[in-house]
């Protein structure tokens, strides 16, 4: 086993646990993104225009999209969380939060889930880090 592991560099395993914690980092980032923007955004009123069936798998549910004002102008909000039955109804005024920035609009409902990716970046995170930093602390130890 030692001597597979002196045949990879070790810049290989320095990539791979920068990686695997920005993985880790992202994760958080998407987990909280959320309840986030429900502490911070401002909240208005939208109007649900549309309920959109799941792309790939129509028998999932449907999501909402919902049209909202601000200041500045109007914005059309996509929501990927999709439920059967759905608990809106086109013509539904509901409660939206959001936070535009110069390049970045966010917005979301009270009841939007953040999905899977967070919890594939944690395992992402978890198989690189498990298979670098060990071989990292080992390599500096001159335990090989």
């Amino acid at each position: 086993m030692n001597h597979l592991l002196s045949l990879i560099p070790p810049q290989v395993f320095g990539v791979m646990a920068l990686v695997g914690t920005y993985c880790f980092i992202l994760a958080y980032e998407k987990q909280n993104y959320i309840q986030r923007l429900l502490q911070k955004g401002i909240e208005t009123e939208g109007i649900v225009v549309e309920l959109r069936p799941h792309p790939d798998r129509p028998t999932q549910g449907q999501a909402p999209v919902v049209d909202f004002s601000f200041p500045n102008g109007s914005h059309r909000h996509y929501s990927v969380t999709y439920a059967s039955p759905s608990p809106y109804k086109v013509g539904q005024k509901v409660r939206i939060w959001y936070r535009f920035n110069k390049s970045n609009r966010e917005a979301t409902l009270a009841d939007e889930v953040p999905g899977t990716l967070p919890k594939t970046l944690f395992i992402w995170g978890c198989v690189l880090c498990l298979f670098s930093y060990p071989v990292i602390v080992i390599r500096m130890l001159g335990l090989f």
